[in-house]
């Protein structure tokens, strides 16, 4: 009986770990194939956080992003912004951004933990500025995130 118990509490364990290392990924139809890598993430110990990626409109406009991870030899997605709508592992995180106007996005600052968006809109053939929006690295949940601002 002692042996059955100790054999279920090494299962519950070594289950209880498989699962939670398993990484999850986001829903996205942005493959990298079609976007060109324009950064590395990494933490304070240079272990990489993941590899940023865009899809180019002009010059140093972009109208996609994607964030990826190695994870079991597979390229994971784990941080997307397409268009307007931005998701990370744990969903998509509302920001009240005009989709309709929306045209694209400038690069304004890449950082080791993350980085600062210009939203651009199209508006009377004009293009006008947005508020900055930062995406950083969130070591208490373990991923990337809009960091609201008041």
């Amino acid at each position: 009986m002692n042996r059955i118990f100790v054999l279920l509490t090494f299962l519950l364990i070594c289950l209880g770990c498989s699962n939670s290392s398993a990484q999850k990924k986001v829903s996205t139809t942005l493959t990298i194939a079609d976007l060109k890598l324009l950064h590395r993430f990494v933490n304070d110990n240079n272990i990489c956080l993941g590899d940023l990626f865009g899809k180019i409109i002009s010059d140093s406009t972009f109208s996609d992003f994607i964030i990826v991870r190695k994870v079991d030899d597979q390229i994971v997605p784990i941080f997307t912004i397409e268009k307007s709508t931005f998701q990370n592992i744990y969903g998509k995180e509302n920001l009240p951004i005009n989709s309709k106007d929306f045209y694209g996005y400038h690069i304004l600052v890449l950082s080791k933990k993350g980085m600062g968006l210009e939203p651009l809109f199209m508006i009377q053939n004009k293009i006008l500025k947005g508020d900055p929006i930062n995406v950083v690295w969130d070591q208490t949940i373990k991923a990337f995130n809009v960091l609201i601002t008041p």
